[in-house]
Protein backbone atom coordinates (compact mmCIF):
# COMPACT_ATOMS: atom_id res chain seq x y z
CA UNK A 1 0.00 0.00 0.00
CA UNK A 2 1.43 3.16 -1.22
CA UNK A 3 0.44 5.95 -0.38
CA UNK A 4 1.07 10.43 -0.67
CA UNK A 5 -0.34 13.05 0.84
CA UNK A 6 0.94 16.79 -0.89
CA UNK A 7 0.81 20.78 -0.38
CA UNK A 8 2.82 23.46 -2.31
CA UNK A 9 2.29 26.92 -1.05
CA UNK A 10 3.99 29.14 -3.86
CA UNK A 11 3.95 32.78 -2.32
CA UNK A 12 5.44 34.16 -5.27
CA UNK A 13 3.80 31.82 -8.26
CA UNK A 14 6.02 32.06 -11.61
CA UNK A 15 8.58 30.44 -14.25
CA UNK A 16 8.72 27.26 -12.83
CA UNK A 17 6.72 27.49 -10.03
CA UNK A 18 3.07 26.92 -9.55
CA UNK A 19 0.10 28.00 -7.76
CA UNK A 20 -0.67 26.77 -4.26
CA UNK A 21 -1.56 22.88 -5.04
CA UNK A 22 -2.75 20.27 -2.79
CA UNK A 23 -3.23 16.57 -3.23
CA UNK A 24 -2.95 12.75 -2.17
CA UNK A 25 -3.72 9.32 -3.81
CA UNK A 26 -2.87 6.09 -2.67
CA UNK A 27 -2.42 2.49 -4.64
CA UNK A 28 -2.33 -1.12 -3.80
CA UNK A 29 -0.48 -3.93 -5.67
CA UNK A 30 0.90 -7.11 -4.60
CA UNK A 31 3.29 -9.61 -5.87
CA UNK A 32 4.95 -12.95 -5.45
CA UNK A 33 8.88 -13.47 -6.95
CA UNK A 34 11.16 -16.15 -6.19
CA UNK A 35 14.28 -17.40 -7.25
CA UNK A 36 15.21 -20.89 -8.99
CA UNK A 37 19.33 -22.00 -9.12
CA UNK A 38 21.49 -24.88 -10.06
CA UNK A 39 25.60 -25.76 -9.85
CA UNK A 40 27.55 -28.38 -10.51
CA UNK A 41 31.57 -28.76 -10.05
CA UNK A 42 32.79 -31.46 -12.23
CA UNK A 43 35.64 -30.60 -9.96
CA UNK A 44 37.02 -28.50 -7.25
CA UNK A 45 38.71 -25.70 -9.26
CA UNK A 46 35.32 -25.18 -11.70
CA UNK A 47 31.75 -24.81 -11.18
CA UNK A 48 29.15 -23.94 -14.01
CA UNK A 49 25.61 -22.48 -12.89
CA UNK A 50 22.26 -21.63 -14.13
CA UNK A 51 19.16 -19.38 -12.60
CA UNK A 52 15.67 -18.40 -13.23
CA UNK A 53 14.55 -15.41 -11.42
CA UNK A 54 11.35 -13.23 -11.29
CA UNK A 55 11.77 -9.12 -10.33
CA UNK A 56 8.83 -7.04 -9.19
CA UNK A 57 9.52 -3.07 -8.69
CA UNK A 58 6.43 -1.78 -6.85
CA UNK A 59 3.73 0.93 -8.29
CA UNK A 60 4.94 4.53 -7.86
CA UNK A 61 4.26 8.05 -7.81
CA UNK A 62 6.50 11.02 -9.37
CA UNK A 63 5.91 13.45 -6.48
CA UNK A 64 7.85 16.69 -7.44
CA UNK A 65 7.98 20.21 -6.25
CA UNK A 66 5.71 20.86 -9.56
CA UNK A 67 3.70 18.27 -8.94
CA UNK A 68 0.04 19.13 -10.70
CA UNK A 69 -3.30 17.02 -11.50
CA UNK A 70 -2.47 15.72 -14.68
CA UNK A 71 0.88 13.49 -12.26
CA UNK A 72 -1.14 12.23 -9.93
CA UNK A 73 -1.63 8.80 -11.20
CA UNK A 74 0.71 5.99 -9.90
CA UNK A 75 3.76 4.34 -12.71
CA UNK A 76 2.43 0.81 -12.75
CA UNK A 77 4.71 -1.56 -11.57
CA UNK A 78 7.65 -3.23 -13.01
CA UNK A 79 7.84 -6.80 -13.18
CA UNK A 80 11.02 -8.80 -14.64
CA UNK A 81 12.24 -12.52 -15.68
CA UNK A 82 15.99 -13.01 -15.49
CA UNK A 83 18.19 -15.88 -17.16
CA UNK A 84 21.76 -16.24 -16.04
CA UNK A 85 24.31 -19.33 -17.18
CA UNK A 86 27.81 -19.24 -16.88
CA UNK A 87 31.28 -20.65 -15.06
CA UNK A 88 33.49 -19.47 -12.43
CA UNK A 89 37.00 -21.26 -12.54
CA UNK A 90 40.30 -21.26 -10.63
CA UNK A 91 43.41 -22.14 -12.64
CA UNK A 92 47.29 -22.40 -12.87
CA UNK A 93 47.60 -23.24 -9.26
CA UNK A 94 44.39 -20.89 -8.15
CA UNK A 95 46.58 -18.05 -9.33
CA UNK A 96 44.11 -16.85 -11.66
CA UNK A 97 40.68 -16.35 -11.15
CA UNK A 98 37.62 -16.62 -14.29
CA UNK A 99 34.35 -16.05 -14.49
CA UNK A 100 32.16 -15.86 -17.44
CA UNK A 101 28.49 -14.78 -17.37
CA UNK A 102 25.62 -14.77 -20.34
CA UNK A 103 22.31 -12.91 -19.45
CA UNK A 104 18.96 -12.07 -20.70
CA UNK A 105 16.76 -10.16 -18.68
CA UNK A 106 12.83 -9.29 -19.76
CA UNK A 107 11.00 -6.17 -18.44
CA UNK A 108 7.69 -5.34 -18.47
CA UNK A 109 6.57 -2.23 -17.43
CA UNK A 110 10.16 -0.95 -16.90
CA UNK A 111 10.37 2.38 -14.79
CA UNK A 112 12.04 4.70 -16.06
CA UNK A 113 12.65 8.68 -16.38
CA UNK A 114 12.32 10.74 -19.74
CA UNK A 115 12.97 14.53 -20.26
CA UNK A 116 9.43 16.60 -20.27
CA UNK A 117 9.97 19.41 -22.41
CA UNK A 118 7.06 21.47 -21.76
CA UNK A 119 7.57 21.57 -17.86
CA UNK A 120 11.61 21.27 -17.88
CA UNK A 121 11.43 18.49 -15.43
CA UNK A 122 12.37 14.76 -15.55
CA UNK A 123 9.44 12.41 -15.33
CA UNK A 124 8.70 9.28 -13.73
CA UNK A 125 7.41 7.06 -16.68
CA UNK A 126 6.69 3.30 -17.94
CA UNK A 127 8.60 2.59 -20.70
CA UNK A 128 7.33 -0.36 -21.92
CA UNK A 129 9.00 -3.65 -22.55
CA UNK A 130 12.45 -3.87 -22.95
CA UNK A 131 15.26 -6.85 -22.60
CA UNK A 132 18.45 -6.78 -21.42
CA UNK A 133 20.73 -9.58 -22.85
CA UNK A 134 24.69 -10.15 -23.13
CA UNK A 135 27.90 -11.47 -21.52
CA UNK A 136 30.13 -10.52 -19.09
CA UNK A 137 33.44 -11.59 -18.00
CA UNK A 138 35.68 -10.87 -15.14
CA UNK A 139 38.53 -12.50 -13.75
CA UNK A 140 41.42 -11.62 -10.90
CA UNK A 141 44.79 -13.10 -11.67
CA UNK A 142 48.61 -13.00 -9.50
CA UNK A 143 51.13 -14.01 -11.65
CA UNK A 144 53.68 -13.15 -9.12
CA UNK A 145 53.62 -12.75 -5.07
CA UNK A 146 53.64 -9.11 -5.48
CA UNK A 147 51.39 -8.11 -8.10
CA UNK A 148 47.68 -8.29 -8.92
CA UNK A 149 45.58 -7.60 -11.78
CA UNK A 150 41.89 -8.06 -12.38
CA UNK A 151 39.12 -6.76 -14.69
CA UNK A 152 36.20 -7.37 -16.77
CA UNK A 153 34.31 -6.93 -20.40
CA UNK A 154 30.78 -6.64 -20.81
CA UNK A 155 29.03 -7.12 -24.23
CA UNK A 156 25.40 -5.45 -23.54
CA UNK A 157 22.37 -5.69 -25.78
CA UNK A 158 19.90 -3.51 -23.99
CA UNK A 159 16.69 -2.64 -26.31
CA UNK A 160 12.64 -1.71 -25.93
CA UNK A 161 10.40 -4.46 -27.08
CA UNK A 162 7.26 -2.75 -27.16
CA UNK A 163 7.02 1.50 -26.94
CA UNK A 164 5.00 2.60 -29.33
CA UNK A 165 3.14 6.37 -29.11
CA UNK A 166 6.23 7.96 -27.65
CA UNK A 167 7.16 11.71 -28.03
CA UNK A 168 8.93 13.04 -30.54
CA UNK A 169 11.92 14.36 -29.79
CA UNK A 170 11.84 18.44 -30.63
CA UNK A 171 12.84 18.75 -34.33
CA UNK A 172 12.46 15.66 -35.13
CA UNK A 173 10.71 15.29 -38.79
CA UNK A 174 8.57 12.54 -40.33
CA UNK A 175 11.93 10.42 -42.01
CA UNK A 176 12.80 9.84 -38.97
CA UNK A 177 10.00 8.79 -37.60
CA UNK A 178 7.94 11.59 -36.39
CA UNK A 179 4.35 11.51 -37.19
CA UNK A 180 1.34 12.97 -35.47
CA UNK A 181 4.22 14.01 -32.62
CA UNK A 182 4.59 10.21 -31.70
CA UNK A 183 7.37 7.73 -32.11
CA UNK A 184 7.78 4.18 -32.16
CA UNK A 185 10.39 2.93 -30.17
CA UNK A 186 10.09 -0.53 -30.08
CA UNK A 187 13.85 -1.79 -31.25
CA UNK A 188 15.65 1.11 -30.12
CA UNK A 189 18.33 1.40 -27.07
CA UNK A 190 17.44 1.69 -23.65
CA UNK A 191 18.94 5.08 -22.26
CA UNK A 192 22.19 5.34 -20.50
CA UNK A 193 23.13 1.55 -21.95
CA UNK A 194 26.43 1.42 -23.38
CA UNK A 195 27.18 -2.14 -25.70
CA UNK A 196 30.62 -2.69 -24.75
CA UNK A 197 32.74 -1.44 -22.22
CA UNK A 198 35.65 -2.95 -20.42
CA UNK A 199 38.46 -2.14 -17.62
CA UNK A 200 41.52 -3.40 -15.94
CA UNK A 201 43.34 -2.88 -12.61
CA UNK A 202 46.39 -3.38 -11.26
CA UNK A 203 48.65 -2.90 -7.72
CA UNK A 204 52.33 -3.76 -7.69
CA UNK A 205 53.53 -4.04 -3.84
CA UNK A 206 56.93 -2.79 -2.99
CA UNK A 207 58.25 -5.11 0.18
CA UNK A 208 60.63 -2.67 1.97
CA UNK A 209 62.95 -3.78 5.24
CA UNK A 210 61.22 -0.55 6.95
CA UNK A 211 57.93 -0.56 9.02
CA UNK A 212 56.26 0.48 5.96
CA UNK A 213 55.97 -0.72 2.24
CA UNK A 214 55.28 0.96 -0.68
CA UNK A 215 52.95 0.33 -3.88
CA UNK A 216 51.78 1.45 -7.60
CA UNK A 217 48.42 0.84 -8.90
CA UNK A 218 46.83 1.72 -12.25
CA UNK A 219 43.80 1.18 -13.82
CA UNK A 220 42.31 1.73 -17.67
CA UNK A 221 38.62 1.42 -18.33
CA UNK A 222 36.98 2.21 -21.86
CA UNK A 223 33.35 2.82 -22.26
CA UNK A 224 30.86 2.64 -25.76
CA UNK A 225 29.03 5.63 -27.11
CA UNK A 226 25.34 5.92 -25.28
CA UNK A 227 22.31 7.83 -26.03
CA UNK A 228 21.25 9.89 -22.51
CA UNK A 229 17.29 10.58 -23.91
CA UNK A 230 14.79 8.06 -23.80
CA UNK A 231 13.33 9.52 -27.14
CA UNK A 232 16.69 8.58 -29.02
CA UNK A 233 17.62 12.85 -29.68
CA UNK A 234 20.81 12.60 -30.98
CA UNK A 235 21.95 16.21 -29.21
CA UNK A 236 22.04 13.25 -25.77
CA UNK A 237 24.76 11.08 -27.12
CA UNK A 238 27.38 10.75 -24.82
CA UNK A 239 30.76 9.61 -26.69
CA UNK A 240 32.48 7.01 -25.85
CA UNK A 241 35.86 7.97 -23.96
CA UNK A 242 38.52 5.68 -21.66
CA UNK A 243 40.20 6.97 -18.47
CA UNK A 244 43.65 5.87 -16.85
CA UNK A 245 44.10 6.17 -13.27
CA UNK A 246 47.65 5.88 -11.71
CA UNK A 247 48.77 5.85 -7.89
CA UNK A 248 51.91 5.69 -5.54
CA UNK A 249 51.47 5.23 -2.02
CA UNK A 250 52.80 3.56 1.19
CA UNK A 251 51.15 1.88 3.83
CA UNK A 252 52.21 1.34 7.42
CA UNK A 253 52.83 -2.31 8.38
CA UNK A 254 50.48 -2.34 11.32
CA UNK A 255 47.95 -1.02 9.28
CA UNK A 256 47.47 2.53 11.35
CA UNK A 257 48.38 5.18 8.75
CA UNK A 258 48.81 5.02 4.61
CA UNK A 259 49.97 7.74 2.25
CA UNK A 260 49.29 8.45 -1.39
CA UNK A 261 49.75 10.43 -4.55
CA UNK A 262 47.22 10.06 -7.35
CA UNK A 263 46.31 11.11 -10.69
CA UNK A 264 42.77 10.47 -11.97
CA UNK A 265 41.78 10.51 -15.19
CA UNK A 266 45.65 11.08 -16.22
CA UNK A 267 44.98 11.75 -20.35
CA UNK A 268 42.20 14.30 -19.06
CA UNK A 269 40.14 12.48 -21.16
CA UNK A 270 36.72 14.78 -20.99
CA UNK A 271 33.70 12.43 -20.60
CA UNK A 272 29.88 13.14 -19.70
CA UNK A 273 27.82 10.75 -17.28
CA UNK A 274 24.38 12.81 -18.91
CA UNK A 275 23.59 14.52 -21.36
CA UNK A 276 20.44 16.60 -21.48
CA UNK A 277 19.05 18.28 -24.62
CA UNK A 278 18.11 21.92 -23.81
CA UNK A 279 14.32 23.15 -25.93
CA UNK A 280 14.60 25.95 -28.86
CA UNK A 281 12.80 28.40 -26.37
CA UNK A 282 15.67 28.23 -23.68
CA UNK A 283 18.22 28.76 -26.45
CA UNK A 284 18.83 25.02 -27.48
CA UNK A 285 21.97 23.21 -26.88
CA UNK A 286 23.25 20.68 -24.61
CA UNK A 287 24.20 20.54 -20.86
CA UNK A 288 26.50 18.12 -19.86
CA UNK A 289 26.26 16.58 -16.29
CA UNK A 290 30.29 15.73 -15.08
CA UNK A 291 31.63 15.25 -11.99
CA UNK A 292 35.09 15.94 -10.58
CA UNK A 293 37.18 13.12 -12.30
CA UNK A 294 35.94 13.98 -15.99
CA UNK A 295 39.28 16.44 -16.15
CA UNK A 296 42.11 15.14 -14.90
CA UNK A 297 42.20 14.63 -11.25
CA UNK A 298 45.70 14.80 -9.53
CA UNK A 299 46.11 15.00 -5.56
CA UNK A 300 47.47 13.45 -2.28
CA UNK A 301 46.15 11.83 0.67
CA UNK A 302 47.18 10.88 4.11
CA UNK A 303 45.16 8.88 6.81
CA UNK A 304 45.59 7.81 10.12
Amino acid sequence: DIDFDFVRTAPVPGFLVGPDFAASNDVQDDAVTGKLAVQYRPTDDMMFFASYAEGYKAPAFDIIFGLGPNRLDPVPAEESEAWEIGMKAELFDRRLRLGVTAFRTDFQGLQGQAWEPDELVFLLTSAGDARTEGVEIDFTWKPTTNLLINGGIAWVDATFEDFAGQQCYEGQTAAQGCVAGLQDLSGKDVPNSPDLKYAIQFRYDIPLETSFDMYVAGGYRWQDDALSSITEHPGSEIDSYDVADLSVGAESNDGRWMARIFAKNLMDDFYSDLVSVSPAFLGGGSTHFVHRESRRDVGAEVAC
